[in-house]
């Protein structure tokens, strides 16, 4: 039997700064829901109430399981579950909280998502210092992840063994599973698909090329290869192109910035920018 850590920040896809981690997020809460097969759901939560949006989703998809809820003070009632499942890779602050009830009580099993990030970096080094068991994991979601991880975890390593003379170190497993996706979410049929192309001003014969996801150049891909690629293209075939950036920006000055290298490196190329935190644009585009 799994519990789920849940904290509703972490699955929702209505706030402000919708991020990758939250598209898996509910995803993930979505799967569980529909493919579980379970006499009751386990959620571990920090504060009491955080499990409300979890319940109405439950009830909403028809899952009348009971729901059972643990709160911080109650941790030891984890020993009737089996493993925990962290939205994150931070598991060191839970193997901490689990030794005060014996490092055996429970599994713990966390997952990456942007693994370059100061906060990602830290908590992957913590597993280093904190009492993360063998029977703990972290999934990484590629290849590319894992290295990168085993890379951050050599550094960390090297650092303790010249400062500290430390020699042996317990870390969790580092399985390769990529994320899922609801395959469904994305079949539409003819009808939708014209439609959505007269609400961005296509025609019939313009190439539509979708990019989806944050547009932070500095956080996430950067965009200056996609333009020169589309601009190549729209040159060579002689094609009109339409490039659909459906995100958003974290402020007015990467904005500006994206403009102005769209406009540099794809002059021949007609760039439109969505909300991609609106659910019908998303789905329009």
């Amino acid at each position: 039997m799994t519990a789920l850590f849940y904290h509703p920040e972490a699955y929702t896809l209505s706030g402000p700064r919708l991020m990758g981690r939250h598209a898996a997020g509910s995803s993930f809460v979505r799967g569980w829901l529909q493919h579980a097969r379970t006499d009751a759901f386990w959620l571990q939560v920090d504060h009491v109430g955080h499990e409300q949006s979890f319940v109405a989703l439950a009830r909403q998809m028809g899952r009348r399981e009971p729901i059972q809820v643990v709160p911080k003070p109650q941790m030891g009632a984890l020993q009737q579950v089996g493993t925990v499942y962290h939205p994150g890779p931070s598991i060191g602050l839970q193997a901490r909280l689990r030794s005060l009830y014996g490092h055996a009580g429970w599994s713990l099993c966390g997952i990456t998502h942007t693994t370059s990030s100061t906060r990602a970096m830290d908590s992957i080094a913590e597993w280093l210092t904190a009492p993360v068991q063998p029977w703990d994991a972290v999934i990484c979601t590629s290849q590319a992840v894992k290295q990168h991880v085993l890379r951050i975890v050599q550094a960390e390593a090297e650092h303790l063994r010249e400062r500290l003379g430390a020699q042996r170190w317990v870390l969790p497993l580092l399985p390769v599973i990529p994320l899922g996706i609801h395959t469904q979410d994305f079949v539409f049929d003819a009808d939708q698909r014209v439609r959505a192309r007269e609400r961005v001003g296509a025609q019939a014969d313009t190439l539509v090329v979708l990019f989806m996801g944050r547009l932070s150049f500095h956080a996430k891909a950067h965009p200056l290869a996609m333009y020169q690629a589309l601009e190549r293209a729209a040159q060579r075939t002689g094609r009109s192109v339409l490039l659909l950036e459906c995100g958003w920006h974290a402020n007015d000055a990467i904005a500006s910035a994206f403009d102005e290298a769209a406009r540099l490196a794809a002059p021949s190329v007609r760039t439109l920018t969505l909300d991609g935190r609106d659910a019908s644009t998303r789905d329009a585009a």
